[in-house]
């Protein structure tokens, strides 16, 4: 342990203490050394105008919005697709996709997946 820390000792550098470290900082910026100024204080241009995020925050509303009319026009339309009794995979009529059943969220990892009108719990049906 105290060859370690002999070790330590004698490889630390003349900037490794803090209040170092903050006089060489004044020395650089009083020299107005042209690369420290790069390195750290280099402004950056933000790449939006207001107009143009204006015209994304609409496009993206405009996605949004027939997305979720997508998903509910196609309601109670995605189906199970079983192998031998086994479910194996899903057809997802949104995305117009069939994805295997390990990709789906974790209730569909269970000897029960989820039922669109009864209680996952208590298997009771729904009540409107």
């Amino acid at each position: 342990m105290i060859i370690l820390l002999k070790t330590y000792i004698a490889q630390t550098h003349r900037l490794s203490s803090a209040e170092s470290i903050i006089q060489e900082a004044f020395i650089i910026d009083s020299h107005k050394n042209e690369s420290f100024i790069n390195a750290f204080s280099k402004s950056k241009r933000y790449p939006y105008t207001p107009a143009a995020l204006d015209y994304l925050k609409k496009k993206t509303s405009c996605f949004l919005i027939e997305y979720f009319s997508s998903i509910y026009r196609n309601l109670n339309n995605s189906q199970p697709v079983f192998n031998k009794k086994k479910l194996m995979k899903y057809i997802l009529c949104t995305l117009d996709k069939t994805v295997d059943i390990r990709l789906l969220p974790s209730g569909y990892h269970t000897a029960h997946p989820p039922k669109k009108d009864k209680c996952d719990y208590c298997d009771d049906k729904f009540s409107l």
